[in-house]
C-alpha cells in the first residue's frame, strides 16, 4: 500500500513538474562583476594604480596621435600606421575603473554584448595593424 501511494504522488508531482517547466523561464538582464577585491582600502589603491596606468596610456596614444599630425616631417606612410594603432589604443573604454569604486557593480547584459563587440573589434583592428606594420617594416628592408 505505501508504495502505491508513493507512486500517485511522484507521478503526480511530475506532472505538475511538466506543467510548470515552461513557465519558469527567467532572463539574465545583468551581470554582477565581482572585480578584485572585497576590501574597500585595497579597491582605493587599485583605482588609483589602474587610473595612473590608462592615463599614462591615454596620454602616451594621444601625444603620439598630436605629435604625427603636427609635425609636417611625420606625414609619410610609415607614421600612418602607428598613429591608427594609438587611436584603436585609445578607443577603449575603463568599465573596471567605474567599478572598482562604484556600489552598484552590475552591467546589463546589453552593455556587456556592446562593450565585448567593441573589445573585439578593436582587438581586430589592432591585429591588423600590427601585420600591416610588421609588412611594411618588411618590405622597407
Amino acid at each position: 500500500m505505501p508504495c502505491s501511494i508513493f507512486s500517485l504522488a511522484a507521478a503526480q508531482m511530475i506532472r505538475h513538474m511538466k506543467e510548470i517547466q515552461g513557465e519558469n523561464q527567467t532572463e539574465v538582464t545583468e551581470f554582477i562583476l565581482l572585480g578584485l577585491s572585497d576590501n574597500p582600502d585595497l579597491q582605493i589603491v587599485l583605482f588609483g594604480l589602474f587610473l595612473f596606468i590608462y592615463t599614462a596610456t591615454m596620454v602616451g596614444n594621444l601625444g603620439m596621435i598630436l605629435l604625427i599630425k603636427i609635425d609636417p616631417c611625420l606625414h609619410t606612410p610609415t607614421y600612418f600606421f602607428p598613429s591608427s594603432l594609438s587611436f584603436v589604443d585609445a578607443s577603449y573604454t575603463p568599465k573596471m575603473l567605474v567599478n572598482l569604486v562604484s556600489e552598484n557593480k552590475a552591467i546589463s547584459f546589453n552593455g556587456c554584448a556592446a562593450q565585448f563587440y567593441f573589445f573585439g573589434s578593436f582587438l581586430g583592428t589592432e591585429c591588423f595593424l600590427l601585420a600591416m606594420m610588421a609588412y611594411d617594416h618588411y618590405a622597407a628592408i
